[in-house]
């Protein structure tokens, strides 16, 4: 690599020389004589410097991508700025101490991890910028720069600034007990956002000459009171962080111009800020402020205000009735539904007025009283509620030059909108206006117009006076023409004119070099594409409902051909309905050729049985006949007539054969139709569910179905879940396990605890059928049993179902050993029922059974041979106590059956 050439250039080439032994313009000569050729970009920007001798005080190396820094510059005596920012380096050489003169170090944009300690040496240095690196930590000797006036640390990953306390070393060398960022006594600037600090900086008070501190982006959560010892603040930036609560002593700081504190956590601000006399801006956005403290009023030098998404803040007009020296406020989405909140700004000369996303309906009439009208240049209204037009801003804002209205649900403009004449930017979209006012075009000084989204169905003939119009936007109104006046438009950039009813291309602007968008005009030829997919989808539509699924299904195609032409918008909309239609349409035709399989099955079944049961019957007589030869001969004529009459009956004609190959190769085809539209029909709803489609649940359901088609029990099991999902009111839980609906247990848990909806009955019995016929019983008595007790009005149809699977149920227990509810050792699997067969295990029955009877007889055998060695009175006594045991057991056995 070119640069790396440079960096890497061998030191024999140059020869640092010595001032004192020859002069300057000599070394020159003999170094230059001395150089290979070509040259990188870096040898050339230190032979540039090399060239200037003392002249030769900053070298800028920024760019290079260099990981690695020739020893040349460490040449370089006389250097005051060095440049090394964007690059790859992850060390500074300890070359850079020999820089004796070095001022300013600017080493951002690389991969430092550290900042080298020998930097200490160079105590020239007043400006350090290490920002954008990987710095953790450094060595608190840097401390040792007491000329640093500007310092930037900012997005690194710093958790706390060095901080020794009581090392002697250093107390030798500093000469102080305490030895960290507080040494900088000549601070003025310190830059150390994006970082990780969690707590201001220590000994940060004793930065006497600070004026500028940015530690906004960081983790700190609460402010020391030694914050307000900064008596030469004048910029405290802390924007996000978590910080609850302001230290009194922030009113200490009497210089403070510049109070950035939004995207915190703050509940109320101290009473003290009353004592800033200097501050001019403030800025508390996105915290939890209700109310700011009545002392705020004595800030008589603020000039921006800002209250963005407080969203419980409160009316406060009385707290200021002193600030009238308010040019900008902002209070975005702060909750106000009313003007009376602000009131209090109706004394101050406010310049930029921003209530953009609030609940105002109307504007009030004090207006015309405040000193607002004559200095108001910005007005921002969006997103309100507003339903008139602010009439007396129009009456007495004659310096308005920004105006926003827009989102709101305006139905005309006032005609003394003519009278704000210095108006150059006007957006009144998504509003619900038919017409602009004619004295809407005396507005001379309009540069951009935005109506868009309304319901406009003409512009004002005289619109071309408005000479200075740069941009308008019209698109998505009514619009049917566009008047000729417009051709006087010289200095327009843009025209949005699309979505509109333009029936030509209108004339007045065929000439004119402006972009101009036409698009989905009846004009356009994209809108008669879009006129024709129209038709085309209507009568695809009408040809499904007509039962035409192989036309309906030919047409959607088509449709979706095509829709990747479309606008992203239009695609996002007419994508998901096609593939939702067209999956109807395909899953029609495969119910279609399954009726078809089922019918040419019983047709071969049919014919093979007539085939080879005439076969059969032929070989019976063959053998009949070689038994009956022997017979008596005046029966035989008989016997061969019968005979011959069943040789004809039996023998297998051609018609047959031709109806059998005939009916298999029907079955065939609809078998391969079946599996294609079953294929292209889950392809199309998951489709359309991807892309967003309105009937989610049917689209699952219709999936489920297709499985279900396919043999595919365990994935339409896990379709119908889905759809259940979509369809049954969910409850809210944090638990995982409950939110796990594909699991059987974890969904029979949810069915038993939210209702069963009217539309959600087929779905359940469809579940149901998918269970039963994957052999989970259990599971399709469940969801049965749960539509009875929710849905009472389809118990008909429903208890047909429930006694079906019940009766099944019990006749597996009663044939097979269940050791639990829902789970049973082995069943016997019905004939082409699709389901694989289990190993046979024995019935435990049986097994236990057996046990017990040998264990009695080994036990009776046992206590008669003890019985022969006892008394009489013994023998007795023992064979009590085996009939009591005897009974014990039967009689526990018996209530375990009945338990």
């Amino acid at each position: 690599m070119d640069v790396e050439q440079g960096i890497d250039e061998d030191d024999e080439d140059e020869d640092p020389g010595n001032d004192d032994n020859e002069s300057g313009e000599g070394r020159g000569k003999d170094v230059k004589s001395r150089r290979k050729y070509p040259r990188s970009k870096a040898q050339q920007r230190v032979d540039a410097i090399e060239d200037e001798g003392k002249e030769g005080t900053e070298l800028d190396f920024s760019g290079l991508n260099a990981w690695k820094l020739s020893s040349r510059i460490w040449n370089l005596r006389h250097l005051k700025v060095l440049i090394l920012s964007k690059n790859q380096l992850q060390r500074i050489p300890s070359g850079i101490q020999d820089l004796m003169h070095l001022e300013e170090l600017d080493v951002s944009y690389n991969h430092l991890t550290r900042l080298p300690s020998c930097l200490q040496t160079t105590t020239t240095l007043t400006a350090l910028n290490a920002s954008n690196n990987r710095i953790r930590t450094f060595s608190p000797k840097l401390w040792k720069l007491r000329a640093m006036r500007v310092l930037n640390l900012s997005h690194n990953a710093l958790q706390e600034l060095p901080y020794v306390e009581g090392d002697l070393k250093l107390l030798r060398e500093t000469r102080e007990w305490q030895v960290g960022i507080g040494l900088l006594t000549s601070l003025i600037s310190l830059t150390v956002s994006h970082n990780n600090l969690s707590s201001l900086p220590k000994s940060i008070e004793k930065c006497s000459s600070l004026q500028y501190l940015n530690l906004s982006h960081n983790c700190i959560q609460e402010l020391n009171e030694k914050l307000g010892e900064l008596e030469s603040l004048k910029q405290l930036y802390l924007r996000k962080n978590a910080i609850a609560t302001l230290p009194n002593s922030i009113g200490n700081l009497a210089k403070l111009e510049i109070l950035e504190l939004a995207q915190n956590r703050l509940a109320s601000v101290p009473s003290s800020t009353g004592n800033l006399q200097n501050l001019q801006q403030i800025v508390l956005s996105q915290n939890q402020l209700k109310y700011l403290p009545e002392e705020f009023g004595a800030l008589s030098q603020l000039n921006l205000l800002t209250m963005d998404e407080n969203s419980s803040f409160v009316t406060c007009d009385v707290l200021f009735r002193r600030l009238s020296g308010v040019r900008t406020f902002s209070a975005n989405s702060c909750s106000i539904v009313r003007f009376e909140t602000v009131e209090f700004l109706k004394d101050a000369p406010v310049q930029s007025l921003v209530l953009r996303q609030n609940a105002l309906s109307e504007f009030p009439v004090v207006f015309s009283c405040s000193i607002m009208k004559t200095t108001l240049q910005e007005l921002v209204l969006a997103h309100n509620m507003l339903t008139q037009f602010p009439i007396e801003v129009a009456r007495y804002c004659h310096q308005l030059v920004h105006l926003d209205v827009s989102f709101n649900k305006l139905r005309k403009l006032p005609h003394e909108i003519g009278e704000l004449r210095n108006l150059e930017v006007l957006y009144f979209s998504q509003n619900e206006l038919q017409e602009l006012p004619n004295e809407f075009t005396q507005l001379s000084r309009l540069q951009d117009l935005k109506c868009d989204h309304n319901r406009l169905q003409s512009l004002p003939l005289t619109i071309g006076h408005l000479t200075k119009l740069l941009h308008i936007d019209v698109s998505f109104n009514a619009l049917e023409t566009l008047p000729t006046s417009m051709m006087e438009l010289k200095a327009l950039v843009s025209l949005y004119a699309n979505d509109n009813a333009l029936k030509q291309h209108p004339s007045a602007m065929q000439h004119s070099s402006c972009f101009c968008d036409y698009s989905n005009n009846p004009f356009n030829d994209n809108n008669k594409h879009a006129i024709t997919r129209r038709a085309l989808y209507a009568n695809a539509m009408q040809l499904l409902h007509e039962k035409q699924f192989a036309e309906s299904e030919a047409l959607f195609t088509e449709l979706l051909r095509d829709v990747d032409a479309l606008r992203h918008e239009e695609q996002k909309t007419q994508r998901p309905e096609l593939h939702f239609a067209r999956g109807v349409c395909r899953f029609m035709l495969m119910k279609t050729h399954r009726h078809e399989i089922e019918t040419s099955s019983r047709t071969v079944n049919e014919s093979e049985r007539d085939i080879h049961g005439a076969l059969l019957l032929h070989a019976r007589w063959q053998h009949k006949k070689q038994q009956h030869e022997e017979q008596q001969r005046q029966l035989q004529d008989r016997e061969q007539k019968s005979g011959n009459q069943g040789t004809e009956e039996a023998a297998p004609s051609e018609t047959e054969n031709l109806s059998l190959a005939e009916a298999a190769e029907k079955l065939k085809v609809a078998r391969d139709k079946h599996q294609e539209y079953a294929a292209g029909t889950l392809a199309d709803f998951q489709a359309a569910i991807q892309h967003g489609a309105t009937e989610l649940p049917t689209a699952h359901y219709m999936i489920g179905l297709t499985h279900m088609a396919c043999m595919e029990h365990v994935d339409a099991i896990a379709s119908f879940t889905e759809a259940l999902k979509l369809v049954t009111p969910r409850e809210q839980t944090n638990n995982a396990k409950d939110n796990n609906y594909t699991h059987r247990e974890h969904s029979a848990k949810y069915l038993l605890r939210q209702p069963a909806p009217a539309g959600a009955v087929h779905i359940f019995l469809k579940r149901a059928e998918a269970y039963r016929l994957a052999g989970q019983l259990p599971a399709a008595l469940t969801d049965v049993r749960h539509v009875l007790v929710h849905q009472p009005m389809a118990i008909q149809a429903v208890e047909d179902a429930e006694k079906k699977y019940a009766h099944e149920w019990e006749f597996l227990q009663r044939e097979y050993f269940v050791d639990q509810e829902t789970l049973f050792r082995a069943f016997d699997v019905a004939g082409r029922s699709g389901l694989a067969r289990r190993p046979e295990v024995i019935d435990l029955h049986c097994i236990t059974t057996t046990a017990k009877e040998a264990k009695i007889k080994r036990t009776d055998a046992n206590q008669m041979a003890d019985a022969a060695k006892l008394r009489p009175a013994q023998r007795f006594a023992a064979e009590v106590q085996r009939i009591s045991t005897e009974l014990r057991t039967k009689r526990a056995d018996e209530r375990a059956h009945i338990e």
